[in-house]
């Protein structure tokens, strides 16, 4: 009997109320939920791309680069949110300014995602006008090669016994934003022109455009300067890259797509 009075008196005083099991329901995101986190606004499109790489098989590390993009705001707003994946890209080497005024940097701050968003956002020190043509100046950036055929990546082939590099690139569905900045979504087509500078020795450099017939850029001592005509309006995921020093092949064709690059005797490739 004592016992028993001693035990309820130890269950009252140590007790602990139990609350209710909770009835709240955690459900994944919604579409509209995920594309506010890994979509592009629509408050800016992007009408040409002036892009120049620097890109050397022998130098496995990284890849250099600059772009200018022309772009035009559809809002008031002093904010730019475009891609930049796994790069390197300083304040000092941001430029934005208006057509109007060429020689005014309106660039103030930047930040660059560090998760698979890849948003590269550019904060400006003023407002751009609605319809006013902008070109955003990246001067340099540093970039790296894919790991797992994505993106811009270096492989090899070997020829009788020898093994030799290349640059090639496969950046479909959302990889040229580790090529260059971009806003690499396919709604939001563009013009898109490329120089690659590569080493002498690496003769077969092509894009997936025929090359220009008149030279516009500078030339940088120790490369040879290859340039390409400007495509069509087109999405970034249909861009190409050869930095090789395969064999030419032409195929005779009547077209202005006559290059195929294939070495001599391919042992394995890839």
């Amino acid at each position: 009997m004592y016992l028993l009075v001693l035990l309820t008196v130890f269950g009252v005083a140590f007790a602990v109320p139990l609350t209710a099991p909770s009835t709240e329901v955690f459900s994944a995101p919604t579409e509209e939920e995920r594309a506010a986190v890994y979509v592009l606004p629509r408050d800016i499109i992007p009408t040409f791309y002036d892009v120049r790489l620097i890109l050397n098989p022998d130098n496995e590390e990284y890849f250099t680069g600059a772009v200018d993009i022309r772009i035009l705001p559809l809002i008031i707003t002093k904010q730019i949110t475009l891609h930049a994946m796994a790069m390197n890209i300083s304040a000092a080497d941001i430029e934005v300014y208006a057509e109007s005024a060429p020689t005014v940097n309106l660039f103030q701050s930047h930040t660059l995602a560090t998760n698979d968003t890849h948003l590269f956002r550019i904060t400006l020190n003023r407002n751009m006008t609605v319809l006013q043509p902008h070109t955003i100046r990246i001067k340099h950036y540093v970039g790296h090669y894919g790991e797992d055929v994505r993106g811009i990546f270096i492989s090899t082939y070997t020829t009788g016994g020898t093994n030799h590099k290349l640059i090639t690139s496969y950046v479909e569905p959302t990889f040229a934003r580790s090529v260059f900045p971009c806003y690499d979504e396919p709604a939001l087509k563009a013009i898109f022109r490329t120089t690659i500078y590569s080493p002498p020795a690496y003769s077969a450099v092509r894009s997936n455009i025929p090359v220009r017939a008149q030279s516009l850029k500078p030339d940088i001592p120790g490369y040879a300067k290859h340039e390409f005509d400007d495509t069509l309006v087109m999405s970034t995921y249909l861009l190409a890259y050869l930095v090789s020093n395969l064999d030419y092949v032409d195929n005779a064709m009547d077209t202005p797509y006559k290059d195929l690059y294939v070495p001599s005797t391919v042992q394995g490739i890839f």
